[in-house]
């Protein structure tokens, strides 16, 4: 694990750790983002400090041989490099929403006409929300558990992106279906 501080590097030094360590871009996907293909939207609570402590906004990059992890908060700005080779393993879980929307509901409305789930949860209303859970993703290497709240992805999508990295071997992964009290139709 290699951890750059990017309040005091940047630009050219920051790429040059990422193809020492990491191996550098993956080409085929030169245009998505900062540091190419990633995940955004991620949430990660520093355990040092408890339920309490502060949390961190997080991207994960993915690099030819192992994936960035950029922590940044108002106090911290840091790129932590971790090698295919250091993860152990790579866990998303996601436990069952309960939903149970109104018989004339844009939630339902669109349900019917088979819109996905997870777009139309969007404009569920707060009374229709009986329990939403986030998903969860766990990067495990010999020494460290970051563990990611998804608070922008959804779990699926995240599991697809790592699906496509290499990194297949160590992922896990685990989603539940939502739960749509009162209605006559699956979810999707």
């Amino acid at each position: 694990m290699k951890i750059i501080n990017l309040k005091k590097y940047s630009g050219t030094v920051v790429r040059k750790h990422i193809d020492d360590y990491c191996g550098g871009k993956v080409e085929k996907n030169k245009f998505w983002g900062l540091f190419d293909n990633h995940i955004v939207g991620l949430q990660y609570c520093d355990p040092g400090y408890g339920i309490a402590g502060p949390t961190h906004n997080v991207s994960l990059s993915f690099f030819k041989n192992g994936l960035g992890a950029y922590f940044r908060n108002i106090e911290n700005n840091r790129l932590v490099l971790l090698t295919n080779q250091e993860i152990r393993s790579i866990s998303i879980e996601k436990r069952s929403d309960v939903v149970r929307p109104f018989d004339f509901s844009m939630f339902t409305l669109l349900m019917k006409l088979g819109v996905n789930y997870h777009i139309a949860k969007k404009i569920l209303m707060p009374k229709e929300i009986i329990e939403d859970n986030a998903g969860i993703c766990t990067i495990t290497t010999e020494d460290h558990h970051f563990t990611f709240t998804l608070k922008k992805m959804n779990a699926a999508k995240v599991g697809e992106i790592f699906q496509q990295t290499g990194l297949e071997s160590v992922l896990h992964i685990s989603i539940a279906s939502p739960v749509i009290i009162g209605s006559g139709y699956p979810a999707k």
